[in-house]
């Protein structure tokens, strides 16, 4: 007798069976993750691309190809809602709408000498811009009515500001006690879009928060995290919303004798223009839309006259508004500009109203190409020398632009690497920065997740050791109750177990969450049947011996279903973790969160595809590790039966 009984061939039968049944594993695999594969494609996308209908492939194709991720830099360091600001800068190579800039065509190196443009700019930031003029790119948005929203978009800047406070004031009971604010900790701090437009836009003026923002961006900011704010935009805004004009740049060149191409063409001159048309309006945008730190006096020891008439008006006396202003002599004189008033409000309002009674060849404006084509007349004396300089051919002074284009593209050349990686993962850093940083939705998750395996692990595990042990009958009508209960749907049980909680007073706490689902009958009847495979040999040699009830549980009962208790575990996890309508019902306040309701809710917070494909991305990551992790074990409590 051979030691071997030959094999037996596969007739044709079941090799077809095998051929047909391995395209059909592979499609079945294909088609579990098609869902996952779209979310990751989707990931990547931008808003832009959103809004300009192209799909994902072709997203990412553009953002890969020549000149994509130096748009896509732009987008992030723009946040891609300032639009205004990017088609003011590249009026070539984006058009507006709304909020929302849209690439037209790759963008292209800045004309002549950028580097020296960039160079120049940086200098004239540091030296002759006022921190009042800067608009604060890599920010956040100032404008968003979330707070979530706007600590998740937030980016180098209000990191810097963050880490500066840390390590000025230690801990944040420190920060609060010398502010006078409320924050729970430093990752809620933001930094506004536009640090001198008080409530509007920035910290409060006045206050002990504000100044010390304000040394915090002489002091350490780098000038490529900061832009200036554009006088000439506000001013192009300000006329296309009037009603004579409507936005038609015809009706504006008829009405005030120009010969604009384009709005970007608009300038705010430093002086009122000669002609009464552009003189009309200039003078109704520096006394109605401009910031009052745009405003500049001409002659300020002209009007010591009428600055101190208009204090005594006003107050009654000049030691009425001495007590006002908390000095001890008044002024002799206006000054020139708002700057160095910042922290006395009083003073702030008085200057404002005076500056504004003023008739228009009394001021000036003070925008930031004014700065820049002072800075450079210092600098080089005269604009053919600038445009020498530049690389670009000058005639007037009034045409060189601010070079924000130039500041860009170096910070991109010195950056490239690092700028290239947040403009690829830039919506899993936003959702990341949303999820676990900016919500305690993260934290939220954890602990209920915990506490529910600890508790399912304890409760059903003593359930089922007590209903395999003790063969009691009416006992074993539990185990049928409980896979009873299972039976129900979620939505069947919701609305008792709310109204006990609720009477209870639970409603939005982990308790919640965790107590009404603890006890599952599906859990006990796995359990169970482990515990039912021990032979009872164990548990009656065990009592020869004296052990008791607790010790032959822990002892003999628990060592022997570990795989079992495993894959409760495992199950238990999955279920507290994907747990989204229950926590929806009892946790509605925004602190109690978990991280399947936070994503819910993006869409109506911020519908961006690419944000959402992100944050669900990286909410389907941790059951994937863990199933990954947990495999084997699984595997495992498929032989329980075998002890």
């Amino acid at each position: 007798m051979p030691l071997f009984l030959p094999f037996r061939k596969a007739d044709a039968s079941e090799k077809a069976v095998q051929i047909f049944m391995i395209p059909l594993v592979l499609l079945g695999a294909f088609l579990v993750m098609v869902p996952f594969l779209l979310l990751l494609l989707n990931s990547f996308g931008d808003v832009t691309d959103y809004y300009a209908g192209r799909n994902y492939p072709e997203s990412l194709k553009r953002y890969l190809g020549k000149d994509g991720a130096y748009v896509r830099y732009l987008h992030v360091r723009y946040d891609a809602f300032s639009g205004g600001l990017m088609s003011h800068y590249y009026p070539e190579h984006w058009r507006t709408a709304g909020f929302i800039s849209e690439v037209v065509e790759s963008v292209a190196k800045p004309a002549g000498n950028w580097r020296k443009q960039a160079e120049d700019a940086q200098e004239c930031m540091k030296k002759a811009v006022p921190w009042s003029h800067y608009f604060l790119l890599h920010g956040s948005w100032a404008w968003s009515a979330n707070s979530e929203i706007a600590l998740a978009y937030s980016g180098e800047l209000a990191k810097s500001w963050r880490k500066h406070l840390k390590s000025r004031y230690g801990n944040i009971d420190n920060f609060n006690k010398e502010m006078g604010t409320g924050f729970i900790n430093f990752e809620v701090i933001n930094v506004p879009e536009a640090p001198a437009m008080g409530n509007g836009g920035g910290y409060l003026l006045g206050s002990v928060i504000s100044r010390e923002f304000r040394s915090f961006l002489r002091e350490t900011v780098s000038p490529n995290l900061i832009s200036v704010q554009s006088g000439d935009l506000d001013y192009s805004d300000f006329l296309q919303k009037q009603p004579e004009v409507g936005s038609d740049l015809a009706k504006m060149n008829a009405l005030m004798g120009t010969s604009c191409s384009n709005w970007d063409e608009v300038v705010l001159s430093e002086s009122v223009p000669a002609d009464p048309r552009q003189a009309k309006y200039w003078e109704a945008f520096l006394k109605t839309r401009a910031h009052p730190y745009m405003l500049m006096l001409a002659d300020p020891g002209a009007q010591a006259g009428a600055w101190n008439k208009f204090l005594i008006e006003r107050h009654g006396s000049a030691e009425v508004a001495m007590q006002v202003f908390g000095v001890a002599v008044l002024m002799p004189a206006p000054p020139a500009t708002l700057h160095g008033a910042e922290d006395n409000q009083s003073f702030y309002y008085d200057w404002v109203d005076f500056a504004r009674s003023l008739p228009a060849s009394q001021l000036r404006a003070n925008s930031s190409e004014v700065i820049w084509h002072r800075f450079l007349l210092e600098k080089y004396g005269t604009a053919d020398a600038v445009g020498q300089a530049h690389g670009v051919p000058m005639k007037d002074i009034a045409e060189a632009k601010w070079p924000q284009p130039a500041l860009d593209l170096q910070y991109w050349e010195g950056n490239k690497v690092k700028l290239f990686l947040q403009g690829f993962f830039q919506s899993y850093i936003r959702a990341w920065n949303l999820m676990v940083v900016a919500t305690p939705a993260a934290a939220n998750t954890a602990i209920y997740t915990l506490l529910f395996i600890v508790f399912s692990l304890a409760t059903n595990t003593g359930i089922a050791y007590c209903l395999s042990r003790f063969r009691f009958p009416p006992l074993q009508m539990f185990l049928a109750y409980f896979l009873a209960l299972t039976a129900f749907p979620i939505e069947a049980m919701a609305v008792p177990n709310f109204l006990v909680l609720r009477n209870l007073g639970l409603l939005n706490t982990i308790w919640a969450l965790v107590l009404p689902t603890a006890v599952n009958g599906y859990f006990v009847y796995l359990l169970k049947t482990s515990f039912d495979a021990i032979p009872r040999s164990f548990f009656e040699e065990a009592q020869i011996w004296g052990a008791s009830e607790w010790v032959m549980f822990r002892k003999i009962g628990l060592p022997m279903i570990r795989p079992m208790l495993a894959v409760v575990s495992l199950y238990a996890f999955l279920a507290a973790y994907s747990n989204f309508l229950w926590a929806l019902i009892v946790g509605q306040a925004r602190e109690m969160w978990t991280l399947p309701v936070l994503v819910f809710t993006l869409r109506y917070w911020y519908p961006a595809p690419a944000l959402i494909s992100a944050a669900l991305v990286l909410l389907v990551l941790p059951p994937m590790v863990v199933f990954l992790f947990a495999n084997r074990t699984l595997q495992r409590s498929l032989s329980i039966r075998r002890i």
